[in-house]
């Protein structure tokens, strides 16, 4: 039994004391209410209203059971029309982190626009090559290049990241132009480490 339905059918039958209105509100047939109704005096093993040809009386216990569920009702009504509310005007804090390359030249720009259209958004921004625990940081989006650390953190792909290896012609005058990748280890080089403590290699 969908009991929070059934709550809600009762709720409108105490204010409509009609079986036909309730299922008209809920766009139902009078069938699927009564028996909403029926299984939950089953499951209360309590009488909540009494039935006539002409009308619906709710009974002391089910007008004492009414006034209880009903503040919880209203609750809930709330929390749902807030809810839709965020969705046409989201707010809040976005925290994200990037690496500071990313950040400057891709994310940067594109946060400005973002900014414009969701002006009750507060961005907090974190420029960093440093792994980001989502848990630990209280990070909500973090962008980094490779693979997910972990299998549980759900990655989406966003760009090609592309390393390029490159000397300047007077470097190449003086020590002479490898010609081929184990020869690399014979130049002294400028190495980015990424936290995964792999290197791109930079002459």
């Amino acid at each position: 039994m969908d009991k929070l339905r059934a709550l809600q059918y009762f709720a409108h039958l105490a204010e409509s004391g009609s079986f036909t209105n309730t299922a008209n509100a809920f766009d139902v047939p009078p069938s699927s209410v009564s028996r909403r109704i029926a299984d939950l005096e089953a499951l209360l093993k309590q009488q909540l209203l009494h039935r006539s040809t002409r009308q619906v009386k709710l009974t002391e216990l089910g007008d004492l059971y009414y006034q209880q569920i009903l503040p919880a009702l209203h609750s809930l009504s709330d929390a749902e029309d807030l809810l839709k509310q965020q969705q046409h005007h989201p707010s809040g804090l976005l925290s994200i982190s990037a690496m500071p390359s990313y950040g400057e030249l891709c994310l940067t720009p594109i946060l400005s626009e973002f900014s414009q259209r969701y002006p009750d958004i507060v961005l907090d921004l974190h420029f960093s090559d440093q792994l980001s625990n989502l848990r630990r940081d209280q990070i909500d989006i973090a962008i980094r290049g490779g693979t997910a650390p972990d299998e549980r953190i759900v990655a989406k792909k966003l760009s090609n990241n592309h390393f390029v290896l490159c000397a300047s012609p007077e470097y190449l005058a003086r020590n002479g132009q490898p010609q081929s990748p184990l020869e690399l280890n014979q130049h002294p080089s400028l190495r980015y480490r990424s936290p995964e403590k792999s290197a791109a290699l930079v002459i």
